[in-house]
């Protein structure tokens, strides 16, 4: 054989090899060509499997036999879709209402006096409308010359009485130093008391009374210290009611109905307080662009402080349709999500969520729950809870 023809040989036996394995390779991928022209393809597994997955409305059912409803407590009422007024929560600063803080000063010249061994109204004390301050004891220069007079003849006779007393001891020397001593007492606790280091009982002294109730703020005098007539003596600052500053929005102030009424919550409390608007001096802030809002709350206790922040529930214009139910059919789930047990049959309850768009005093206003005339539980709630999980067995 020639040396062209082993050449072309080889050549033919390298086409053949190659050829083989082009078909090795592109034989799945033909095949995956052909799978996908029938229209099927393979499926990949699913990351996340959810075996006996159970939607909202099967929920486990809590029965109970009559004589355990009874035991504890379960009571039901009929919730309904109502009329409501639309609220809004925003924060509101608690002041001092203009022209309540009033100052008291001294009716007339004289020494300032405590009541009652000296009591003074120190800042920070409660008064009542009414109730005594202190008193101040009227006392001129002319009566301060005559009780040093009455001091200095009670003396003179002292000594004398003493002297009449060493020379010639009689129970009539004797009567007689005794009443002279008295009249030196006498004359020296007078003199205290014009001076106000006494007892200013025998001279009714002139008393000065809170014109309002509320708290001492400041106290500009001291015992025993002569003012003027009209010199400012104690500042009280009223508290009961309080006013309540509420910026809103300026783009949002016409959506609030400005003239209803509001309730006020101290941060971390329950309790509510009614709170009704007033009218006050027209203020704003342009750095926030807010307009503020002014309510006066109750506050007979005296709890609400000046300055402090407090959560205003504000009404809206218009009225819109909502589940109505008491607070305390409400229970919460670890994830902060709220339920209500509603009852399904006789002595069988099973929960349902709620979406609670406010909480107004004892109620709830919700956007979402059972339907209109569902029963639910309102007394025995966290019992059906720890019955449904276990909680306290």
């Amino acid at each position: 054989m020639s040396h062209v023809d082993r050449s072309a040989s080889r050549r033919a036996v390298v086409r053949g090899r190659a050829a083989a394995l082009v078909a090795v390779f592109y034989l799945p991928a033909a095949m995956a060509l052909a799978a996908g022209t029938d229209g099927q393809r393979p499926t990949a597994a699913e990351p996340v499997a959810v075996e006996n997955e159970r939607p909202e409305s099967e929920l486990a059912l809590v029965k109970l036999v009559p004589q355990a409803a009874a035991r504890l407590g379960i009571r039901t009422v009929a919730i309904r879709r109502e009329p409501v007024v639309r609220r809004r929560s925003v924060g509101g600063v608690v002041m001092t209402p203009a022209g309540r803080i009033i100052q008291v000063s001294a009716p007339t010249e004289g020494n300032v006096l405590g009541v009652d061994g000296n009591a003074f109204p120190f800042p920070g004390t409660k008064v009542r409308a009414g109730a005594e301050l202190l008193r101040l004891l009227v006392v001129s220069a002319p009566e301060l010359a005559r009780a040093r007079e009455v001091i200095e003849v009670a003396m003179a006779r002292v000594a004398v009485a003493e002297a009449a007393q060493s020379t010639d001891a009689t129970p009539e020397s004797e009567l007689e130093l005794a009443e002279a001593r008295r009249s030196l007492a006498a004359a020296r606790r007078r003199q205290q008391v014009l001076t106000g280091t006494g007892d200013a009982a025998d001279l009714a002294p002139v008393s000065v009374s809170a014109p309002i109730s509320g708290v001492i703020r400041s106290l500009m005098v001291s015992p025993g210290q002569s003012v003027p007539a009209g010199a400012p003596l104690v500042e009280i600052v009223a508290t009961d009611p309080m006013w309540v500053r509420t910026p809103v929005f300026a783009g949002d102030v016409r959506s609030f109905a400005s003239d209803r009424g509001a309730s006020v919550r101290r941060l971390g409390d329950r309790e509510v307080r009614p709170a009704s608007p007033v009218a006050a001096p027209p203020s704003a802030d342009p750095a926030l662009a807010s307009i503020d809002l002014y309510y006066s709350v109750p506050n007979p206790d005296g709890d609400l402080r000046d300055g402090e922040r407090v959560e205003v529930n504000l009404a809206m214009k218009g009225k819109d349709r909502a589940l109505v139910l008491p607070y305390a059919a409400v229970v919460y789930d670890t994830h902060g999500g709220t339920w209500v047990y509603e009852e399904v049959d006789a002595h069988v309850f099973t929960r349902r969520r709620i979406d609670i768009a406010f909480v107004d005093g004892d109620q709830v206003i919700a956007t979402r729950g059972p339907a209109d005339g569902a029963r639910i539980v309102v007394e025995g709630v966290s019992e059906l809870f720890g019955a449904e999980f276990g909680i306290g067995r």
